[in-house]
């Protein structure tokens, strides 16, 4: 005897386009509008106060680009063209991932080179791992010194998925509130 079970969503999506989208477009589009601009501030935001070591000169989030596109009966918000970000700023996959394009880890230096001056003062140990220390000198590895740790992913996309994601959720909300209203 096995145990059935018939999960529904507690909406129908064509009930909520039909009775609310479509009666109010221009109040959804904008909507759409004021979370991609949202979104696009969150992940520079996100991206610069998570940053894992000092001194990072931003440019990762100042690459992050917004570009909305409308037309009849379409709306289109993009945060973050690959493109740019493949010709200005490489290493956004390895910051946001924590490893190559190819799956691999990426280890900094190719995992042949390890920092060794720390702005002429020696590392300090609770800090290690933290990415709080300026490294101003390294050492080639020769193979009997451990391999230099991978770089931590930021998951700063997912991050902003989920603000997104929420975003929408509210909007959807409000779109129907306005069409049962009238």
């Amino acid at each position: 005897m096995g145990l059935r079970m018939k999960i529904t969503p507690p909406f129908r999506a064509r009930e909520i386009y039909d009775i609310a989208i479509k009666k109010n477009w221009f109040e959804f589009q904008l909507g759409i509008f004021e979370i991609g601009k949202l979104a696009h501030s969150y992940m520079q935001n996100f991206i610069n106060t998570n940053r894992k070591r000092q001194g990072g000169t931003g440019n990762l989030s100042k690459d992050i680009t917004f570009e909305p596109k409308t037309g009849a009966g379409t709306v289109f918000v993009g945060v973050g063209n690959t493109d740019i970000l493949n010709s200005r700023a490489p290493y956004w996959y390895v910051t946001n991932y924590g490893k190559k394009i190819t799956g691999e880890p990426f280890v900094p230096g190719g995992g042949k080179v390890r920092p060794i001056d720390f702005g002429g003062s020696p590392p300090e140990a609770s800090l290690r791992g933290r990415g709080t220390e300026k490294v101003t000198g390294v050492k080639r590895i020769t193979g009997q010194e451990p391999v230099p740790s991978i770089v931590r992913p930021m998951h700063y996309i997912q991050a902003t998925q989920h603000r997104v994601n929420a975003d929408l959720r509210n909007l959807l909300r409000r779109i129907k509130g306005l069409s049962t209203s009238k």
